[in-house]
């Protein structure tokens, strides 16, 4: 026997699918929470004690909502582990305050930071009410208002996302268009707004950068020398600190010392609309963006049509390393990243439609988890969801077989089923990596592959036991999830030729009403 061979036979019988199939990703618990009215699930992050805080905004007075205080208010609730309610706080004015992220805070408790309008109830020191502040929250660990801060200045400040940072203090990324108050550096328009405070909130320092349209920053990342890597974006041809545009609008990535001095910046798109959303650190100092793109130029190939995931992964020094388009014909678009323990990352956001890389849809938007590895390549994909539309905002690995994942939905069937509350409520969810992919793996439905290894044949048969089942359905998957190959059955065998099989390892699925069933795997060289 060859060694081609022996390495072949050695992969069918130790190679698992068990994190490879989207079949395999399912819901261990979902959640919904919020009231009558609409309520969104913005950022979700584990709690030190296992459990889960989950935050975004609220215009209800009622149901798990206590003391709306007038417009949309801050939203915060903390969960067991199992997703059981704890506590909530409601927390605002009487105008327009949304919440964007929650993060640990350094010490103990939360940190909320998003944008108010208000300047009663909860929050004071507003600088121009009914514009937009960056507003700034701690709770203690039982949801507690400690303190609260308003950043900006007389013009539209929003603020978009926070980290804590490694000297105890955090850092801030938004956009602004004043140029007084707390904000210096404004070019025109709306700039990126870069704030870093102290563990009390007070400021060491801030800048506005961009160009003569406008940046907004979505997220921010520490870099390993202390600095920052901010991902905004940019709509700005080449002027003030912005080169390089390709378009409409473009992942535009920055990079900040310590002292908040800008270091480069770099934009990378097509001639369309790229909007980043989401930036998250790799093992090795690399950076790692997730958003949308809207054309098939540039910087960006494989897209598929009107909005796909656009993910990228860019160098310490600015340099791209590799791209990635995920979706199909209809919109796809990733609001969240998030690094893994196998150096890979998990994406969340919204797909619509079944194509290309999307192999099911509940109808309308639903939640569209995609794994990735190291280079970018899909691992698996699942879409979660209802008969309305559902997106994800956030998302996290917990370890390597689970995920908490943090969205909205109006849905109340689907994956939607626990017990809704109102128009549009959070919906949180843990994810699990089951062990066993399918409903069944009975014996006697197992096919037989001749030959197996496929090596240098133009041909391989498969028989099987098919005329006992009910309508049956053949499958193919490779390695990435993606259904290559699907035909329906008539007959006890049938034959696969070379050429519709590219090398690698392929999962065949039996699909029937009698159920799912796992009936074998075939490796091709």
């Amino acid at each position: 026997m060859s060694l081609t061979m022996k390495k072949s036979l050695l992969l069918l019988s130790i190679f698992s699918f068990a994190q490879n199939l989207n079949a395999q990703i399912d819901i261990a618990w979902e959640k919904h929470f919020g009231g009558t009215s609409f309520d969104v699930g913005y950022s979700v992050v584990a709690s030190p004690d296992g459990g889960f805080v989950a935050a975004g905004y609220s215009k209800s007075d009622d149901g798990q909502v206590e003391a709306n205080q007038g417009d949309n208010d801050y939203w915060v609730i903390k969960t067991d582990a199992n997703g059981e309610l704890i506590w909530q706080n409601d927390l605002g004015g009487i105008d327009n305050d949304i919440c964007f992220v929650v993060v640990n805070a350094n010490g103990g408790g939360y940190m909320l930071m998003g944008t108010s309008e208000s300047n009663n109830g909860d929050v004071s020191g507003h600088h121009s009410p009914g514009l937009g502040d960056y507003w700034l929250v701690k709770l203690d660990e039982d949801g507690i208002l400690l303190w609260s801060h308003c950043y900006g200045g007389l013009g539209f400040d929003n603020g978009r996302s926070i980290i804590a940072t490694s000297d105890g203090g955090y850092a801030m990324v938004g956009e602004s268009n004043s140029d007084d108050g707390d904000v210096t550096g404004l070019f025109a328009g709306q700039d990126l707004w870069i704030v870093k405070i102290d563990a009390d909130g007070v400021i060491e320092w801030q800048g506005a950068h961009g160009g003569a349209s406008n940046e907004y920053g979505y997220g921010i990342v520490q870099t390993d020398d202390g600095g920052f890597a901010v991902a905004s974006a940019s709509y700005s041809w080449d002027s003030g600190v912005v080169t390089g545009n390709h378009g409409s609008s473009d992942f535009w990535i920055t990079r900040f010392d310590d002292a908040g001095v800008m270091l480069w910046q770099k934009s990378f798109g097509s001639t369309g609309a790229d909007i980043p959303k989401s930036i998250a650190k790799c093992s090795n100092g690399d950076f790692v963006i997730c958003g949308s793109s809207g054309n098939n130029d540039g910087d960006v190939t494989g897209f598929h049509g009107t909005y796909d995931y656009w993910v990228i992964r860019v160098s310490d020094d600015g340099e791209l390393i590799w791209q990635k388009s995920l979706g199909g014909y209809d919109d796809e678009k990733a609001n969240s990243i998030a690094a893994t323990s196998d150096d890979g990352f998990i994406v969340t956001g919204f797909a619509w439609n079944v194509d290309g890389d999307v192999t099911f849809n509940h109808g309308g938007h639903d939640v569209w988890v995609v794994k990735l590895d190291a280079s970018g390549n899909m691992v698996w994909e699942k879409s979660f969801g209802g008969t309305a539309e559902e997106e994800g905002y956030s998302i996290q690995e917990l370890n390597p077989t689970e995920y908490i994942l943090l969205g909205q939905t109006p849905s109340d069937d689907g994956d939607a089923i626990s017990t809704p509350e109102g128009l549009n409520d959070f919906w949180l969810m843990k994810l699990v990596l089951s062990d066993n992919m399918a409903v069944n793996n009975k014996e006697e439905f197992k096919l037989q592959f001749t030959p197996n290894p496929f090596l240098t044949e133009t041909r391989c048969t498969i028989k099987g036991n098919l005329n006992a089942l009910d309508k049956p359905v053949i499958t193919i998957i490779d390695i990435s999830g993606k259904v290559v190959y699907s035909q329906s059955i008539s007959s006890q065998s049938f034959v696969i030729d070379r050429k519709s099989l590219s090398a690698g390892v392929y999962q065949f699925l039996l699909h029937s009403n009698d159920g799912d069933l796992v009936i074998g795997k075939l490796v091709m060289e």
